[in-house]
């Protein structure tokens, strides 16, 4: 059985902690500033200084819908990287991920998402709920594709964008680096 510690302890957290639990692991440490009742007896450390690599892979448990608040999300995740500690994929049983597709550390691929063949999803990106990103599709670092948005094929989204719930990236359009895609919009490029 795998022991993690989570960064956060909010709401995404707690997707990440059943995903954690689906796959056998637990939850051996939580790093927040405030106590998290839902965690029970698990233990709480306030302070990310005195948090060690040798207490275990890290999983993201801070979500983010803005640029700004993913972009805070990316450098805590890229803090901790340079210290020495690694930080684990979080994927839901129901995801379907193409074998060819391609998934750094951190990233985040929540229940019925879909992830194409020769996709890219970077590190600590989001594919949440029900997400598709089709094939030769690229997240970068950071970006969040909220529940039911669609990357079409060859299109890329930049470091910490922000694809709002049910908007659709249209085929090989960019979406730059910090933006936010409305929801239920369609992104034909700038």
């Amino acid at each position: 059985m795998s022991v993690y510690q989570l960064l956060g302890a909010g709401g995404h957290a707690k997707v990440i902690a059943e995903i954690c639990s689906a796959a056998g692991g637990t939850i051996g440490r939580y790093i927040d500033p405030a106590a998290c009742p839902w965690l029970g007896a698990v233990e709480h450390i306030e302070q990310d200084e005195l948090a060690s690599p040798d207490g275990g892979s890290v999983l993201v448990g801070l979500g983010g819908v803005t640029p700004e608040a993913l972009a805070s999300r990316l450098a805590l995740v890229q803090r901790f990287r340079q210290r020495g500690f690694t930080f684990s994929n979080a994927c839901h049983t129901s995801a379907i991920i193409s074998k060819s597709a391609s998934i750094d550390e951190g990233a985040h691929v929540l229940a019925s998402a879909v992830v194409q063949p020769d996709a890219w999803i970077g590190l600590a990106a989001i594919v949440n709920t029900g997400a598709i990103v089709e094939h030769d599709a690229r997240i970068a670092a950071g970006a969040h594709v909220a529940p039911k948005a669609c990357i079409l094929g060859s299109a890329s989204v930049g470091e910490a964008a922000m694809i709002g719930a049910g908007a659709i990236v249209l085929p090989g359009t960019s979406v730059p680096a910090g933006t936010v895609v409305p929801a239920q919009s369609v992104y034909k490029g700038s």
